[in-house]
C-alpha cells in the first residue's frame, strides 16, 4: 500500500500495513540480527531508507541468512505453528520479522550456505526439500510474516501459503543441480584453524600465550585465516562467550568435533559474506543476518573501520598484551602474501589441507584419550 512511513517525507509503496512499520523496526532494533548497515540510513532497521534506496535505483541489496533463521523460515512456510508462550518462540518471531522487513525492503535473500550446513548432517535430499520450502517462503507476502512476528498469529495463514504456491514454480526435473555435500573451501580452512584452537585450549597456557601459539602455528604450519584468527582472539580473550566452541573440553571426541564443526560453519557464513561483498564491490551490497549472538559478535569484529584491527585486541586482551599480540598478528598478515615463495608455500598447504586435518584430528583424539 502507499503511505508515508517514518524517516521519509515522500509517499512510498510498502507491501505491509504502514502502521505496523514502527513495531517491526523496534523489534529488529531490539534483537539486532543485522550485522552491517547495507545502505546509508539512520539505522540498519529503517525500512524507509531501504525503500528509498530501491526507488532511487541503488545497487541491489543482498542478505545472507544463517541456519538459525532459515530453518525457522522453512518451517513457517511449511505451515508449522509457533507456541508464543515458549521461550524458543522468540527466535521464530525474529525470523518472521527478518522475512517481513527484507521482503518489504526488496532485499534479495541468499540461503545457500545454510543448506550446505544442513546437508552436512541431514543429507542432500533433505537439503533440497528445505530449498523448495525456502523458495516458497520467499513468495509469501510479508504481512503474513509480520502477523507472526507481532504475535497476532501463530502461523502463516494457509491462504498466504496457497497464494505463494500458485506463484512459485519448483520443478525438480529442471532444478539446477547443486551438490550440497560438496566440501566448501571456507569451511575446510576454518575447521583446521578451529581444531587448532580446541587443541590449544586444552593446554595449561594462559589466553594470550595460547593466541601467540595460534599465530605462530598459522605462520609455520597453517595459513592466514583472518576470520578464524578473529574468532581465536575473542575465544582466548577476557570476554569469551561460553557458547563460542561447544564441548571444546569434552571427553568425547565426537562431541568435541561436532562443536568444532558448528563453530566452523558460523565462520563460513562470515567469510562467504565478506567474500561476496568484496567480489561485488559497488555492483551490490551485502548484509549478514543471524540471531546467534556469538556469530554476530565475531562478524562485527571482522568488519570494523579500515585499519582498526588493533581494536580487536584492545577489546579482548589486557593492555599489556594487546599491543604485542596485535603486532604479531600484523606481521603474519603482512608476511602471508609477501613473496612468490610464501604464496607457493601457502598454495601447497591448501592442497594438503585434508592431510593437515587428519593430523589435527589425530592430535585431538590423543589429547582427549590422555586426559581421560
Amino acid at each position: 500500500m502507499v503511505a508515508t512511513i517514518p524517516d521519509s517525507a515522500s509517499k512510498l509503496w510498502v507491501p505491509i500495513n504502514p502502521e505496523d512499520v514502527p513495531a517491526l523496526e523496534e523489534l529488529l532494533r531490539r534483537e539486532h540480527p543485522f550485522v552491517s548497515v547495507a545502505i546509508d540510513c539512520a539505522t540498519p532497521y529503517s525500512l524507509a531508507g531501504y525503500v528509498e534506496h530501491d526507488a532511487a535505483g541503488g545497487p541491489r541489496i543482498h542478505a545472507l541468512l544463517d541456519r538459525n533463521l532459515t530453518s525457522r523460515v522453512a518451517e513457517l512456510a511449511s505451515g508449522c505453528a509457533i507456541d508464543h508462550s515458549a521461550e524458543s518462540s522468540k527466535s521464530d518471531r525474529v525470523a518472521a520479522a527478518c522475512m517481513a522487513f527484507l521482503a518489504a525492503a526488496k532485499v534479495a535473500l541468499e540461503p545457500n550456505i545454510s543448506l550446505y550446513e544442513f546437508a552436512s548432517t541431514a543429507g542432500d535430499a533433505r537439503a533440497f526439500k528445505d530449498l523448495r520450502s525456502l523458495r516458497l517462503a520467499q513468495a509469501i507476502q510479508p504481512q503474513a510474516y509480520l502477523n507472526v512476528a507481532l504475535q497476532r498469529a501463530s502461523e502463516i495463514h494457509p491462504e498466504a501459503i496457497q497464494d505463494a504456491s500458485g506463484r512459485t514454480v519448483i520443478d525438480a526435473e529442471t532444478e539446477p543441480f547443486v551438490n550440497f555435500l560438496n566440501p566448501l573451501r571456507h569451511f575446510r580452512c576454518h575447521r583446521a584453524l578451529v581444531t587448532k584452537i580446541a587443541l590449544l585450549d586444552r593446554t595449561g597456557m594462559n589466553g594470550p600465550e595460547k593466541y601467540r601459539q595460534l599465530l605462530r602455528w598459522s605462520s609455520n604450519a597453517g595459513f592466514f585465516d583472518g576470520t578464524a584468527l578473529a574468532f581465536g582472539a575473542i575465544f582466548f580473550g577476557t570476554h569469551r562467550a561460553g557458547k563460542m566452541l561447544k564441548s571444546v573440553r569434552s571427553d568425547s571426541f565426537d562431541r568435541c568435533v561436532a562443536g568444532i564443526k558448528n563453530a566452523s560453519w558460523d565462520l563460513t557464513y562470515i567469510s562467504h559474506w565478506i567474500s561476496r561483498a568484496r567480489e561485488d564491490g559497488e555492483r551490490a551490497m551485502w548484509t549478514f543476518c543471524t540471531y546467534d549472538w556469538v556469530c554476530a559478535s565475531v562478524a562485527r569484529s571482522t568488519v570494523g573501520p579500515e585499519g582498526d584491527s588493533l581494536g580487536l585486541f584492545t577489546q579482548n586482551f589486557k593492555s599489556s598484551d594487546a599491543v604485542s599480540l596485535h603486532d604479531e598478528y600484523c606481521d603474519l598478515l603482512v608476511g602471508a602474501p609477501d613473496s612468490d615463495e610464501r604464496r607457493e608455500v601457502v598454495r601447497q598447504r591448501f592442497e594438503s589441507l585434508d592431510d593437515l586435518q587428519l593430523d589435527l584430528d589425530g592430535e585431538l583424539s590423543r589429547a582427549i584419550n590422555d586426559a581421560g
